[in-house]
């Protein structure tokens, strides 16, 4: 009786957890749609951190990477994110 009701316990807990990744899969989707083209690159020099949005122009298929000023630091951050959930949602799936 008390082996059961802990296989019960288990059961729901996995339930749980399998809902709250699909949620998680969800947002991560949804970022994935609303966030710009490309990717985020860092530099390094001098003891400073440049952020650079990197993306690619269909036009002549060549690489184009802008430098990101202070004042769009917010772009970093989403590109960022992006990387990370690119990264991460593989293994959600």
């Amino acid at each position: 009786c008390h082996g059961q009701r802990k296989q019960e316990e288990e059961v729901i807990d996995i339930e749980k957890r399998i809902s709250e990744l699909k949620y998680t899969l969800e947002k991560i989707e949804h970022y994935l749609e609303h966030v710009p083209e490309g990717s985020l690159k860092i530099q390094n020099r001098c003891k400073k951190t440049y952020y650079y949005h990197q993306y690619k122009n269909e036009e002549n298929n060549s690489y184009v990477k802008s430098y990101i000023g202070r004042k769009n630091e917010q772009l970093a951050r989403r590109l960022a994110q992006k990387g990370y959930y690119i990264k991460v949602k593989p293994l959600i799936e």
